[in-house]
């Protein structure tokens, strides 16, 4: 084993709460993973280094458990190994941790090491939620929201948004506004949504700037300002949110709080059409048809209003027919 100058709990306690540390922030397993691997090389240690010190002690010590289940999770230091890791995150959960609980809940959910069981999901997150857990709250409030698992209950849904929002969750800032936006488990309040669309937009959500665009854009909660819309769009499109991409488009091909610029326009368009935005793609199509900052190319035009029928857009079909009557099998 590789000499370290720490004693060995104290490195594992450190792991514990850089894990820790990042779940709460809400940072994916990848990004974990990818940090883990930078900290590791910081410590002048080696990723089976690691692993021997965590196996050799999650034994007596119930909360190591849970990143000797990572470790088997990932493959860190080790041959990855669901099932190991499964029981690893069961042996946590069963000791009261929070953290162990909410891994297990999502083993149950994916599943990872073991059988789907959406009610057994909502019951290790459940307790995960009532200790606190942000991450739990979210998938609760998701369940909730979705009936899976559970009976669907849009009010549970919106209090457990809410308590992971008060708790620094983005995503759930943004849930909480879209649920007082379209009234789902709360009274409709469109100053309520536009408070956390934008509360999660200036804490970096790229969604949330979405949605804080949107609401300058068409007057929800707030005074309309196509400067701002396009300022938060811009934003957001720029963290690679088709949607913003889209409207970004609008913008720019309307003249609304930017200079009218079709090439601009275009370009918007096809950054989110490529990331299947159906809505995008249609104005993509557009954009060729009418030779709108890109020579006119009616096949193109064609592929592209195909593209977003398959992409669930209603509009489509009418304008098909405007062009082509009766013939819709018109092959491109």
């Amino acid at each position: 084993m590789t000499r370290i100058s720490k004693n060995e709990p104290e490195i594992i306690d450190e792991l514990y709460e850089f894990y820790s540390d990042r779940k709460s922030r809400g940072d994916t397993d990848e990004k974990i993973v990818r940090d883990l691997y930078d900290w590791i090389n910081i410590t002048n240690l080696n990723k089976k280094c690691i692993f021997q010190i965590t196996n050799h002690h999650h034994i007596n010590t119930p909360k190591y458990a849970l990143i000797l289940g990572f470790f088997y999770h990932y493959g860190i230091g080790t041959t990855a190994d669901e099932s190991r890791a499964s029981y690893l995150y069961e042996k946590s959960a069963n000791a009261g941790f929070a953290l162990g609980q909410a891994r297990l809940g999502y083993c149950y959910y994916k599943p990872i090491g073991r059988e789907k069981n959406d009610e057994l999901a909502i019951y290790w997150w459940k307790l995960a939620a009532d200790a606190g857990d942000v991450n739990a709250q979210y998938n609760l409030a998701s369940c909730y929201s979705r009936g899976i698992g559970c009976t669907r209950d849009l009010k549970k849904s919106f209090q457990w948004f809410e308590k992971a929002a008060e708790n620094g969750d983005l995503d759930a800032q943004v849930m909480v506004g879209k649920c007082y936006h379209e009234g789902a488990g709360v009274m409709p309040d469109e100053k309520e949504a536009f408070k956390y669309y934008e509360k999660a937009a200036l804490n970096g959500s790229i969604r949330g700037k979405f949605f804080a665009g949107w609401c300058h854009q068409q007057g929800i909660g707030t005074k309309i300002n196509h400067r701002k819309a396009y300022s938060w769009y811009r934003q957001s499109a720029d963290g690679g949110d088709p949607s913003a991409q889209n409207q970004l488009g609008v913008l720019y091909a309307i003249g609304n709080g930017v200079r009218k610029d079709y090439r601009a326009a275009f370009f918007w368009y096809q950054r989110a059409a490529y990331e299947h935005d159906s809505s995008a793609q249609f104005n993509l199509a557009d954009c060729y048809r009418c030779g709108a900052g890109i020579p006119f190319d009616m096949h193109e035009a064609i592929k592209w209003y195909r593209r977003s029928d398959v992409n669930g857009n209603e509009s489509v079909k009418e304008t098909l027919m405007e062009l082509f009557g009766e013939d819709l099998s018109i092959e491109f």
